[in-house]
Order: C-alpha cells, then structure tokens, then sequence
C-alpha cells in the first residue's frame, strides 16, 4: 500500500490521476485514514519540508503499517516568482495569511505585482517528492525534484485546477493551469512530472 501523506484534495485528485496505471496499486491518503495532524513546515527549501513531513507521518503511523512492506510518499511544493526574489516560495500554503482562500491568495499575488510588466513576470512552480518504506530507509529517502517554467498572468483566467493555477500561464501552452485540461495540465506540470520521476521506482516496489 502507498500512503499519500497530505490532506490537499487538488493533490490527491493529481497523484492518483497520474498514478492510475501502476500495477498492484492500493493508494490512500490522510484524509482516508482519518489523520487530521498537519506537520511541521519550518524548512527553508522544499526538500526540506517534504522530509520534515515524510519524518513526521512516519512517526504517526509507523504503530499502525509497516513500513518494511508499505510505502510513505510526502511533498512539498510551491511557486516562485523571480521578481518578488522567488516568493511565495515554501510558504506558498500560507503566503498573505494563513486564513486566506486560494482566490484570495491569487489576488494578493496580484496586487503585488501590478506595477510589473508581464516581461517581468517570470515565475516557476516546484514540486519535491519524498518516498521512504518498502526497504527504503526514513533516515536516506528517495528524493525527486520537477520544476516547470512560466509566467504570472495579469489576471486570474480559468476554473480547473487550483492554489496557483489560474494565476501562472504555462510557457508549453501559453495559457493559465486552471484553462488547461486535466491531461494537458498532468503533462507539463511541476507534480505531474515529479510523479512522471517516481512512477519507475513504485513499479518495482509494487512487485
């Protein structure tokens, strides 16, 4: 079994898109089992907070699977924009406020942005995976790191996806995440070609 260790639904619904066509494939998240705990996020980089959140699930729940046969998968992941000096960066959850919607958090990016031009508005999403379990250990996971490049949008266009997506427009498809189809999205994005990394190394632990 693989343990999806986050609670966010939009990455869910991603992993288990993206992940659809392995063999064997028993896949469940936090939200399944019940487990409310939110991990610490206190890194400086992403791969630093999706191995603080592979600790700390693993810690959780190790009392309840066993890891010698089962599989935690953690990640982090976020936007930087090159002209606000790589923010929102690892604090793109929680970028303007904790209590902020993802609409309302497109909107404060925005609003910071208004004097950029769009020449200006280079960005890329990035996306860290961590795998231990299944005979790799907690103390040297299996990390996998995907970014892909674009540009902040003027303004909020589209209605699929979600988080950032309707603000970043994709330099493959020159349109906004959120106007893209789910394929089209899954194909260039920064957590669809993370998983895209990860997909040979679960085939051979699915065995």
């Amino acid at each position: 079994m693989i343990i999806l260790a986050t609670h966010n639904s939009g990455k869910i619904k991603e992993f288990k898109r993206n992940l659809i066509q392995l063999n064997n494939l028993n896949l469940v998240d936090l939200k399944t089992l019940g487990i409310t705990n939110v991990a610490d996020e206190s890194g400086f980089t992403f791969e630093e907070n999706a191995k603080q959140k592979l600790s700390s699930y693993f810690e959780l729940l190790k009392n309840k699977f066993d890891f010698n046969k089962n599989i935690l998968i953690s990640e982090d992941s976020g936007l930087e924009v090159f002209s606000l000096n790589r923010q929102p960066g690892v604090k793109s959850a929680r970028y303007g406020g904790e209590k902020l919607s993802d609409r309302d958090r497109n909107k404060y990016l925005l609003k910071k942005m208004v004097k950029i031009p769009l020449e200006q508005r280079k960005a890329q999403f990035v996306c860290v995976i961590a795998i231990a379990g299944s005979g790799i250990p907690l103390k040297t996971p299996k990390i996998f790191r995907a970014e892909v490049s674009g540009i902040i949008s003027l303004e909020e266009k589209g209605d699929n996806g979600f988080g950032y997506d309707p603000i970043f427009i994709s330099s493959i498809f020159q349109k906004t995440n959120a106007q893209l189809k789910d394929e089209e999205k899954d194909s260039i994005s920064h957590r669809g070609l993370a998983i895209k990394k990860i997909t040979p190394l679960l085939e051979k632990m699915l065995i």
